[in-house]
């Protein structure tokens, strides 16, 4: 298995972001993000998220990132994670 995968799941952000893309076709990151909220700690979460976790994700291919409308949907590499983001759901493995 490819060591992009493992870090593309090894944050719980990103977990959140790709199990979103198995129900919906386009989801806004923040809004599937279990801590993504108001307050300072979260904008600093928020702030992470857009910095580090979806420029991660969109240069892997696994999410296609559209900054302008704050939305993202899945990337022609995302079939790569389907199997193992499958598991997670059945298994509960996504904190909420």
């Amino acid at each position: 298995m490819d060591d992009e995968i493992f870090e593309a799941l090894a944050d719980q952000h990103r977990r959140d972001v790709l199990v979103a893309l198995l129900a919906e076709d386009r989801v806004r990151p923040a809004s599937v993000c279990a801590d993504a909220g108001e307050d300072g700690e979260s904008e600093a979460r928020r702030a992470m998220l857009h910095h580090c976790h979806l420029p991660m994700l969109a240069d892997a291919e696994f999410v296609e990132w559209d900054r302008e409308a704050d939305t993202v949907r899945q990337g022609d590499a995302y079939s790569k994670l389907r199997p193992i983001l499958g598991f997670i759901v059945t298994k509960g493995a996504v904190e909420r």
